[in-house]
């Protein structure tokens, strides 16, 4: 599943908020410096894709698929990061943007560049 650079941001920002918890729009939207009517449009939109589930007091988790889904992102973006500020020597918070940019690419992703780049650097794996 390719989701837009957008969606990614809110899944791993899910994904590390979560830890056995549900949390709360008010923390999404705190740590991406968005409204919470934007956490909440954009969160009806990833229970669609059956990645969240909320319940009835408003609280979200990942889904088992979100939480595959959101770990197959993270992986990436860690790989993607860690090449962007290393190797080609891209200040972090370009980098940051930059790694979610390239895995948001609605038609391809990143999967085929994060593989290119394991075996260029075995490290980033």
């Amino acid at each position: 599943m390719l989701l837009t650079a957008i969606q990614i941001k809110y899944i791993r920002v899910l994904y590390r908020l979560q830890d056995a918890r549900a949390v709360k729009l008010s923390d999404v939207a705190e740590a991406l410096g968005v409204s919470k009517p934007s956490v909440h449009n954009m969160f009806q939109k990833l229970k669609k894709y059956g990645l969240i589930a909320q319940d009835e007091k408003g609280y979200s988790r990942l889904t088992e698929l979100g939480k595959e889904t959101a770990g197959k992102y993270e992986e990436e973006y860690n790989i993607l990061f860690a090449f962007l500020t290393e190797v080609l020597t891209v200040e972090e918070e370009a980098a940051r943007e930059n790694a979610v940019a390239l895995m948001g690419s609605e038609k391809y992703g990143a999967e085929e560049l994060c593989r290119n780049i394991r075996q260029l650097r075995p490290r980033f794996a």
